[in-house]
């Protein structure tokens, strides 16, 4: 057996080890993110918090700045706010130093939670909406004009965790569209289900007919897979299943990195650039012009990359149960 072969199969059985525990668990929310290289799980994970600390954090710090300037000024008003930033600084120290010594830690933004599945990561966000997190990022990339993940294939923002059985998942959906498609001053309007599921019994059909029914409210909207208003996640990990909802699934490539790359590609070796703010289809009819290829290419291209994705996932399962 050659050596890289003992170094592969070492390196799944690490994975296998360690993909048995899945650390989700009911009321979580997040970004799930899937990468395509396994042994790159790190990397993509490392990728996100840097997105997440230019996109996201940044701008936060820059908007409570101001607010906090404009309260050190006043004289009296002034001189509390600067006790109340020297008192903030004293416990971050403390809690600093419990945490280096062994004590309480002070509670993470983000944490890494490993699912039942390969090549695929929760980023647990207790303190940050993952919808308005993951619409911010992919805004600053756009804005900025070029890609900035090389393993990070697909960012889906999560708000509802729950037990990947029927009654959960309709129980949270229900919960989950209170606010648009279930809230009674919402227009009628149009939705499409996004479902992926990994190593689960559950039926596709099954799954997908029953969160339809709920976000059809009686007939008031309709399924659009073309162009819907609304797009709903529906992700089945094992025993656990994460759902989301936005209304820029377009505009925002479909949160895949990988064709918002294309839509960021210059067109052509003549120097003229893609349209890469394209909104709906012309977003498609920009990327196959930075490709070369027709928009239906590029579709068949996608469809074709996440089938084999999750055949590898499957094979590389199987060999766990091998081993």
């Amino acid at each position: 057996m050659s050596e890289s072969r003992k170094r592969k199969q070492k390196y799944i059985g690490h994975a296998s080890k360690r993909g048995r525990a899945c650390g989700l668990h009911t009321g979580m929310k997040g970004l799930l993110l899937t990468c395509n290289d396994t042994s790159k799980e790190g990397v993509a994970v490392r990728e996100t918090l840097g997105l997440l600390k230019q996109f996201v954090d940044e701008e936060q710090q820059a908007k409570q700045q101001p607010e906090d300037g404009a309260t050190t000024g006043n004289g009296q008003g002034g001189a509390t706010s600067v006790a109340d930033e020297l008192q903030r600084e004293l416990e971050e120290l403390r809690n600093s130093g419990k945490s280096d010594k062994g004590g309480a830690a002070k509670p993470q933004q983000y944490r890494r939670i490993d699912t039942s599945s390969r090549g695929l990561i929760f980023l647990d966000c207790s303190t940050t909406d993952p919808t308005v997190a993951a619409q911010k990022i992919f805004q600053g990339i756009i804005a900025s004009g070029k890609p900035h993940c090389r393993f990070l294939s697909r960012l889906t923002p999560i708000t509802h965790v729950c037990q990947a059985n029927m009654e959960e998942i309709k129980l949270n959906t229900t919960r989950m569209l209170q606010a648009t498609l279930l809230d009674k001053g919402c227009p009628a309007s149009t939705f499409a289900i996004q479902y992926k599921a990994r190593n689960t019994t559950l039926k596709r059909e099954d799954v997908i007919t029953e969160v339809a029914t709920i976000a059809a409210d009686g007939g008031r909207h309709t399924v659009d897979l073309d162009n819907a208003r609304y797009n709903i996640f529906v992700e089945i990990m094992t025993t656990m299943c994460g759902l989301g909802v936005v209304t820029d699934y377009h505009e925002q490539s479909r949160y895949s990195m990988h064709r918002l790359g294309l839509r960021l590609e210059p067109a052509s070796a003549d120097g003229t650039a893609a349209k890469g703010k394209g909104e709906g289809k012309g977003e498609g009819k920009g990327k196959a012009k930075a490709k070369g290829k027709s928009e239906k290419e590029v579709e068949e291209e996608e469809v074709e990359e996440e089938n084999e994705e999750e055949e590898d996932v499957e094979e590389e399962e199987e060999e766990d149960e091998a081993n």
